[in-house]
């Protein structure tokens, strides 16, 4: 069975309601410029987003079996024929998450060179400490008690 002739596509069942308010904002915003489907502006920002979402938080598929965690992630695909405007809704949501990263990378940058900064000054540190243990172990006194 072809599944992508014997289906026809129609129209999609948004809800506002089912989405986060800002999925929601960003995906009709994208939605009316565009003239698109709001649910596919939606997935794209949503998916785009979900990039953001660090590894460390995990997924519990089973409610009862917690040595089974995931990380979360989404897969998706916006399935529609040519002229669909699929690319510019991504690109759209794209610019977002760019800009994220560029904002990501700059606090990143500046954290690093904090980090640089304070390891060398504990570089020094460390040498002036050893340097003074040094001197204290080899200038310890002869052994001759004058009292």
């Amino acid at each position: 069975m072809d599944i992508f002739t014997a289906i026809e596509p129609g129209p999609s069942d948004y809800k506002r309601k089912h989405w986060p308010e800002v999925i929601a904002k960003q995906g009709e915003e994208i939605a009316h410029r565009l003239g698109v489907d709001p649910a596919m502006a939606a997935w794209s920002a949503f998916s785009n987003l979900l990039l953001f979402c660090h590894d460390d938080h995990r997924i519990q598929p089973k409610a009862n079996d917690k040595s089974w965690t995931e990380r979360p992630c989404l897969w998706s695909m916006i399935v529609q024929g040519p002229g669909g405007k699929k690319t510019p809704v991504d690109a759209y949501n794209r610019k977002v998450v760019r800009k994220l990263e560029g904002k990501h990378a700059e606090d990143y940058s500046k954290a690093k060179t904090t980090y640089d900064d304070e390891l060398k000054l504990y570089g020094v540190k460390i040498k002036l400490w050893r340097k003074g243990q040094a001197n204290y172990t080899h200038s310890g006194t002869s052994g001759d008690d004058d009292a």
